[in-house]
C-alpha cells in the first residue's frame, strides 16, 4: 500500500507541474471524535450497541491545488466507550496511528480566501496499540486498522501574500469492518437474524501553509 501511494504521489506531482497550477505545503493539527454503531435482531429482539473515541493528529500536506496528499499520525486521547442496554462501560485502549490521506478539491476564490469541497479517502494505520496499560501483540493491532471514505469542506484564508491559514471539517464513512464486528455479522446470520453496522468520523482541523 506504501508503494502505492508513493507512486500515486509522484505521478499527481509530475502531471500538475506541468500546468500553471497553485501549488502549496503547510501542516495542520486535528481532533477526530469517531462513533460505531452495531444492531442485532434475532428472532424478534433487536439489540444496540454504540462506541465513541476521540483521536487527535498532527499531519504535513502537499496541496497541487486540485489534489491534496497528507502524511502524519493520530493517536487516541480519550477512553474507549461503549454503551448498550442503556449502560457505558469505558476502556482504557491507546492506540497510535500512522495517516495517509489523498483528497480532490475544486477551490474557487472569494476576497482573500479559497474556499473547496473535499472528496477523498485517508487510512489509518495502528502500529501500536495498548489496552489498560499492556502492549498488544501485532497480530492484534492490525484489527484497530481503519479505511475511511471522506467528505468535507475547508478554506485557504490568505494573512500574507503566500501564508495562509487552512480551517477545514470532514466527515468519514468507514469502509472496513473490525474483527470482532464481522464475527457479530457472522454469527447473526447464522442465527437467521439481520445486522447493521457503521463507523464514522467527524474531522476538524486547523492549519498553516505557504503558496509558491
Amino acid at each position: 500500500m506504501k508503494k502505492l501511494f508513493i507512486a500515486m504521489t509522484i505521478a499527481c506531482v509530475t502531471t500538475f507541474s506541468a500546468f500553471a497550477i497553485d501549488l502549496s505545503i503547510g501542516g495542520l493539527i486535528d481532533l477526530s471524535p469517531t462513533f460505531g454503531s452495531v444492531k442485532v435482531k434475532v428472532a424478534g429482539a433487536s439489540t444496540k450497541a454504540t462506541t465513541q473515541q476521540t483521536m487527535m493528529g498532527g499531519k504535513f500536506f502537499f496541496d497541487a491545488q486540485y489534489v491534496a496528499v497528507l502524511l502524519g499520525v493520530d493517536g487516541t486521547v480519550s477512553k474507549y466507550k461503549t454503551t448498550t442496554a442503556g449502560i457505558t462501560y469505558s476502556d482504557d485502549l491507546r492506540v497510535i496511528y500512522f495517516n495517509i490521506g489523498l483528497l480532490g478539491k475544486y477551490p474557487f476564490t472569494v476576497g482573500i480566501a479559497k474556499l473547496y469541497p473535499m472528496l477523498g479517502f485517508d487510512f489509518d494505520i495502528a502500529t501500536t496499540a495498548k489496552f489498560e496499560g499492556v502492549t498488544l501483540l501485532k497480530k492484534y493491532v492490525k484489527d484497530f486498522h481503519r479505511y475511511w471514505f471522506d467528505i468535507g469542506f475547508g478554506a485557504d484564508v490568505f494573512v500574507l501574500e503566500k501564508l495562509f491559514i487552512r480551517p477545514q471539517l470532514m466527515l468519514g464513512f468507514q469502509m472496513n469492518k473490525p474483527e470482532t464486528v464481522k464475527k457479530i455479522i457472522e454469527n447473526t446470520k447464522a442465527a437467521g437474524g439481520k445486522v447493521s453496522a457503521i463507523g464514522m468520523k467527524f474531522n476538524i482541523g486547523v492549519g498553516v501553509g505557504y503558496q509558491f
